[in-house]
């Protein structure tokens, strides 16, 4: 495996991390954005993992049938949440 490999191994350990740190600001401190954060990160950690298993050849890429518009939609549902986010966060530190 090389260096980019690791790397975006790396990248979906951290995002993993990211939807566990939302999920504790959402059940323990009561934040709504915690939960968006968790589904931003959820989100990316799907493509993360499908994209990096067709590209290491670890899963054939007929199995992994997913539309462009599917993603683009998840995509765009990834962004308005994080987007979201961010508005809740700056609204809480007035």
């Amino acid at each position: 495996m090389n260096i980019v490999y690791s790397l975006h191994v790396v990248s979906i350990l951290l995002e993993a991390i990211a939807i566990i740190i939302g999920l504790l600001l959402a059940l323990k401190k009561g934040k709504l954005y915690g939960w968006l954060i968790s589904l931003t990160f959820i989100i990316y950690v799907f493509y993360d993992i499908s994209n990096f298993l067709i590209n290491t050849g670890i899963l054939y890429a007929p199995f992994m049938d997913i539309s462009k518009e599917f993603l683009y939609s998840l995509f765009f549902l990834a962004t308005l949440s994080i987007v979201w986010a961010v508005w809740e966060m700056y609204v809480e530190a007035k």
